[in-house]
């Protein structure tokens, strides 16, 4: 799915919101839903917290939620890196202050 120039793909994660600077909710996108003109993905979700090393590993929370495009923390897709029900992954780029709470 080619959304406003973001190619999202089954199995990338998407940041659907910003406890605080070093933990963030994910979801593993397992659908891309499309009805009148709104995407939504369908996703498996998990808590991330930031080591120090500056890498995020993911804890499953065994729920899946419908989150739609709009309501993203972030609309930068990130790329799962490995096979298991819990995974790493590093930060690529900046998630803008506004979404962190004080």
């Amino acid at each position: 799915m080619n959304i406003w120039g973001t190619i999202y793909k089954v199995g990338h994660l998407v940041v659907t919101s910003v406890v605080t600077r070093d933990i963030l909710e994910v979801g593993v996108m397992e659908k891309v839903v499309v009805r009148a003109d709104k995407v939504k993905f369908l996703v498996t979700m998990h808590d991330c917290a930031r080591d120090p090393f500056n890498i995020f590993q993911s804890c499953p929370k065994n729920k899946v939620k419908l989150v739609s495009y709009s309501s993203l923390a972030d609309f930068k897709p990130l790329v799962k890196r490995g096979q298991g029900v819990s995974f790493s992954f590093v930060l690529h780029h900046y998630i803008p202050l506004a979404t962190i709470p004080d």
